[in-house]
């Protein structure tokens, strides 16, 4: 019954939803510019998902960084026009790159090396991929990061502990341990975290130890 339940909540979920694909940035700032009259024709929608701006800007605009950044502020006025004119939740995922101190002279300054290592030049820190031009954009910004081998056991074995029974029942998951860090915001402390997992049931809180 549990289960049949849950599909019957997900079909319902996913008929409510409008899914737009996109192949390229053109396709994408397209869409979103045209998404004005499909707003006013269906006003019960609450959110808007871009997922992801990354995938596109990042690889289609590495040669001309001024036209990207001019675009991806075209982009963001254009959403958050959305959001006060039909009270929307707006939400836009990145990608997380490498970047190295040796690899880009404008990267290469005192501030990087000190965080990397000092004379380091091989040393790489984990950046948001499209840069500090689109960070200033969003209110706020939460970084999703899949937990190391060793922690993902240890809340496995808690989680295993304090849920026998449900497990035996098969009312609990184990799946997939992640960590929220709040990295941005203007109502909440940036460096709060969270620990979430991921079960074939959808994402779930982890039960503390």
């Amino acid at each position: 019954r549990f289960g049949e339940a849950s599909e019957a909540i997900i079909d319902l979920t996913l008929q409510r939803m409008h899914v737009c694909r996109t192949y390229d940035a053109t396709e994408l700032f397209t869409t979103i510019k045209q998404l004005g009259p499909f707003l006013k024709r269906h006003p019960n929608v609450k959110i808007i998902i871009v997922d992801s701006l990354a995938f596109s800007f990042r690889h289609e605009f590495s040669e001309n960084t001024t036209q990207r950044a001019r675009l991806l502020m075209d982009i963001a006025s254009t959403l958050r026009s959305y959001g006060a004119a039909h009270r929307l939740h707006l939400v836009v995922t990145n990608h997380m790159t490498t970047r190295f101190a040796g690899s880009f002279g404008a990267l290469n300054n005192g501030s990087n090396n000190n965080n990397n290592g000092g004379n380091n030049m091989g040393a790489g820190w984990l950046t948001p991929a499209l840069g500090e031009s689109w960070a200033h954009q969003p209110s706020t910004q939460l970084r999703l990061e899949r937990l190391p081998e060793h922690q993902q056991h240890q809340h496995q074995q808690q989680q295993l502990q304090q849920q026998q029974q449900q497990l035996q029942r098969g009312a609990l998951h184990i799946g997939v341990f992640c960590r929220a860090i709040l990295t941005k915001s203007v109502e909440r402390g940036v460096g709060e975290t969270c620990i979430f997992t991921i079960t074939e049931n959808g994402v779930r809180d982890v039960l503390s130890a």
